[in-house]
């Protein structure tokens, strides 16, 4: 298993396709098939599009677990704090995945 972070540029998003619908399947371009994403993040937005982190963890064989959800689905909080805003796109997996 190897953990990477990987710089990438995204095209703009062309406006009838919701954003983080668009972030997702861009980032899936750059995934082969034993990766997933762990972390994402835009570090800048500009004319010719977005500057992208993306962490990939790579797996050597087969996964042990059923695929995880995407760091892509959007899960609305009960209560919302609006004082300030911090957001980290982060996938768990078990122990048992590990090995």
């Amino acid at each position: 298993m190897l953990l990477t972070e990987r710089d990438v540029r995204l095209p703009l998003c062309d406006g009838l396709t919701p954003l983080l619908s668009h972030f997702r399947q861009q980032a899936e371009t750059y995934l082969s098939e034993n990766e997933i994403p762990v972390r994402f993040a835009v570090t800048e937005t500009s004319s010719k599009g977005y500057n992208c982190e993306l962490d990939v963890l790579r797996f050597e064989g087969k996964l042990n677990l059923p695929k995880p959800s995407s760091i892509f689905e959007f899960a609305q909080r009960e209560i919302e704090n609006t004082k300030s805003f911090n957001t980290v796109i982060w996938l768990f997996l078990p122990a048992s995945a590990l090995k």
